[in-house]
């Protein structure tokens, strides 16, 4: 079983590891450590890039209790240093938890419920349960995103389990059981989700939330506007 650090500290890039297993797929290898920083493709959110032992990740994989790193290339050392990229780490983790900003924000304003979301490398679909909005309900969702952001809400982790999960008003149910994390926007929003996030919510950008195009139910919006 793999230690997931991701969790303890999201803020650690470079670390070292021990190797216990290695199993060969194809021409690849997928390579089990002992603990590990590099957080694997799940809810939405894609996996981390970088490198162990000097060579390129492919894919960061979540095996039931182990997490799974794809290289190209056979480690010849047991004990390698690991580094994680972090703009590629940080991007994300600022569009999953402005993500969760506007979902939260569509649902305690508006009444609105997300379906599905899309992680981009430019930008972040959420798909809700609504054909049109109307453009007074999108400057409602813009000002309280952005108001918000600025009152510098927390973000935190909760660790429960089935019973647990009763205590929290949660946005939408777990997809989960047994063990179930729970991402806590400052006595504002609570959703499960395995997803690794920012620490606050000043930290998503430094001037305003835009969202700039509604195609049927989907919503795309920016980064940063």
């Amino acid at each position: 079983m793999t230690i997931k650090s991701y969790y303890a500290n999201n803020r650690i890039y470079d670390f070292e590891a021990n190797i216990i297993n290695i199993t060969q797929e194809n021409e690849d290898f997928l390579v089990e450590l002992d603990s590990t920083y590099f957080y694997p493709e799940g809810g939405g959110q894609p996996s981390d890039k970088g490198t162990i032992g000097g060579v390129r990740v492919l894919d960061v994989i979540k095996s039931d209790d182990t997490v799974l790193h794809k290289l190209k290339t056979r480690p010849s050392k047991t004990t390698l240093n690991c580094s994680i990229n972090k703009e590629h780490r940080d991007h994300y983790m600022t569009q999953h938890s402005g993500q969760h900003l506007i979902s939260g924000v569509l649902k305690h304003s508006l009444n609105i419920d997300t379906l599905s979301v899309h992680l981009g490398e430019y930008e972040t679909t959420i798909e809700i349960d609504k054909a049109s909005i109307s453009e007074s309900e999108i400057t409602k969702l813009e000002d309280d995103c952005n108001a918000l952001i600025r009152s510098s809400k927390n973000i935190i982790y909760h660790e429960t389990d089935d019973d647990g999960l009763k205590e929290f008003n949660i946005r939408r149910s777990s997809k989960y059981s047994g063990y179930i994390r729970v991402v806590e926007i400052e006595n504002y929003d609570f959703v499960p989700c395995g997803g690794v996030h920012l620490s606050n919510l000043s930290e998503i950008c430094n001037s305003r939330v835009k969202l700039y195009s509604l195609h049927q139910n989907r919503w795309d919006t920016s980064r940063c506007k």
